[in-house]
């Protein structure tokens, strides 16, 4: 069932015809991310540090308009890894994202939503190397069940090579975070979760997908932010990636259980 779904939709997704291409300024990039006007496939970047370049600078343009970080997230961390990347990306998290349990959302506010299933970590210290599972233990206070609402903000998906995808910080739009636990007191790859829309069920996830162990997700992304001068602070709150296969939103309600980490709903609206 649930992998009929995945294969269906996800055909829909990136189904489209090819266009004409052309690399936006951050400016315009930014005005289009916020009035989720369709995005033309960039064109000029050739490596990571090129993609990852741009993309502080569409934070930098965030930060300017008033918005403050609240931490990262990682993407394309299950296999097989689309878009061609050779390793997981990662993005920023801004407060104007984060929305509350049995949120109401709406799909207006997005060009194509994306439901992610995900674990969310917050840290009391920040995390500085070396980057050992001990330390990261020392550093998180608490995880909690999350959905990242992600959107496919290009024109031609089909296009989309993963540098493009970094560039654009990797799709973050809205993120549900629920109670959070004490981190020692989970068994981290050992968490499912099962969503149900409109009472059909609609995807499951399992927190092993995530490059088959949690916490080296997080060191993997601590790593190379530290390539990249930025670091984890106290604070912040990180998402590890999808659980389950990359699926459109649909306008509907949605009901994820979480296991022993509790449940999480929103509502869709058209």
């Amino acid at each position: 069932m649930y992998r009929f779904i995945a294969r269906a939709t996800f055909g829909c997704l990136i189904s489209s015809t090819a266009g004409a291409t052309s690399t936006p300024s951050v400016d315009l990039y930014v005005d289009q991310y916020f009035t989720q006007t369709p995005v033309e496939a960039f064109t000029d970047f050739v490596d990571a540090d090129g993609a990852y370049a741009f993309q502080q600078r569409v934070n930098n343009a965030f930060k300017a308009r008033g918005h403050k970080t609240i931490g990262y997230k990682l993407a394309l961390t299950g296999k097989p890894r689309l878009f061609g990347a050779p390793d997981p990306l990662h993005g920023h998290l801004f407060d104007f994202m984060l929305r509350k349990n049995h949120a109401r959302i709406s799909a207006k506010r997005f060009v194509k939503p994306l439901l992610e299933l995900e674990l969310a970590y917050q840290f009391k210290t920040d995390f500085l190397p070396p980057f050992t599972t001990q330390k990261l233990a020392s550093a998180i206070s608490s995880v909690a069940p999350a959905i990242e609402l992600a959107d496919l903000v290009f024109k031609h998906p089909k296009q989309l090579s993963w540098q493009q995808v970094a560039a654009s910080g990797t799709g973050a739009r809205r993120l549900i975070i629920g109670e959070a636990r004490p981190f020692t007191s989970v068994n981290l790859n050992n968490q499912q979760a099962e969503a149900r829309w409109n009472g059909e069920p609609y995807t499951r996830g399992y927190s092993h997908n995530v490059m088959g162990d949690q916490q080296l997700a997080l060191i993997f992304l601590a790593q190379s932010l530290h390539r990249q001068g930025q670091k984890i602070k106290a604070g912040d709150w990180v998402i590890t990636g999808a659980m389950n296969k990359m699926l459109p939103a649909r306008p509907g309600n949605y009901r994820v259980d979480f296991g022993t980490l509790g449940e999480l709903e929103f509502n869709l609206t058209p």
